[in-house]
């Protein structure tokens, strides 16, 4: 009996790593494939996201959605539906 539950927790144990790093492998593996839109230029997604962090900012702002500050210090952010 003592090894019938063994080996089911010792099964339980191997499926529950299984579905944990399986998923996370399969992400980093695809994030260094090209991307195949037209729009990523065949970039690898670590190549995008550090193609994003470097680039200069052109009107000042870092984030999505903001605008450049007004000349009264204000710096509006917006988030469009859709």
């Amino acid at each position: 009996m003592k090894t019938i539950l063994k080996i089911i927790s010792t099964g339980i144990l191997v499926l529950m790593l299984v579905t944990i790093f399986v998923p996370v492998g399969y992400l980093a593996w695809r994030a260094d494939q090209p991307m195949v839109l037209p729009q990523f230029k065949g970039y690898t997604y670590y190549q995008y996201l550090a193609w994003r962090k470097n680039r200069p900012a052109s009107d000042g702002c870092e984030l999505p959605g903001c605008t450049p500050e007004r000349e009264d210090g204000w710096r509006a952010r917006y988030v469009f539906p859709g």
